[in-house]
């Protein structure tokens, strides 16, 4: 478990992940995983089961959370954003990069881009087993918010400021400006750390 910690600054160009490696089960609550670097996962790469919990992962270099095949990532009430991922050789993108299980709720996954590619926010790839979001916000990440090769799973009360994500929950928003709600999260988040 880490708890209370800030991790920043972690720089490694010939290395895949940054911060944080994981083939465990491992629990970030209350952290902050801020300005890391490295080939393709600055922040956490995956390969075990993860919760992320009242936490912030933000501008990490060369992509940020990059959860692999068999891997298990439960984000909570958490932000990830202001994350930016290439340009190529490098590889990544700006938010998560899914090729297992990622569930999202009450989290914020806004502003991140990818040089090298038009979506910033959310990769779920076709080897995928599922990624679900509930009662998130998705916003300004790039030209796309999302890019599917699996199907990303609504359970509801999502606010999104384009329809790259497809979700389909009846109690889901799309909207044209989503900076309203992103200061509302904003607010949300910091008093939930606080707690």
């Amino acid at each position: 478990t880490v708890s209370g910690n800030t991790g920043a600054s972690t720089t490694c160009d010939d290395c895949s992940s940054g911060a944080i490696s994981n083939d465990g089960t491992l629990t970030i609550r209350r952290s902050t995983l801020d300005s890391n670097q490295a080939d393709n996962s600055a922040a956490l790469q995956n390969k075990g089961v993860v919760t992320i919990e009242k936490s912030t992962v933000s501008r990490n270099t060369y992509g940020s959370i990059l959860n692999s095949s068999g891997g298990t990532i439960t984000i909570i009430n958490s932000t990830i954003s202001g994350n930016v991922a290439g340009p190529y050789p490098k590889s990544g993108l700006g938010g998560i990069s899914n090729h297992g299980t990622v569930s999202i709720t009450s989290s914020t996954i806004a502003n991140n881009t990818s040089t090298q590619f038009q979506y910033g926010g959310l990769y779920n790839s076709s080897q995928s087993n599922q990624m679900s979001i509930r009662s998130s916000i998705i916003a300004n990440n790039g030209q796309e918010n999302c890019w599917q090769g699996g199907t990303i799973v609504s359970n509801g009360n999502n606010v999104v400021d384009d329809d790259t994500c497809r979700l389909n929950g009846g109690t889901d928003q799309v909207v044209t400006d989503a900076l309203l709600w992103l200061k509302e999260a904003s607010r949300s988040t910091e008093s939930a750390v606080r707690d």
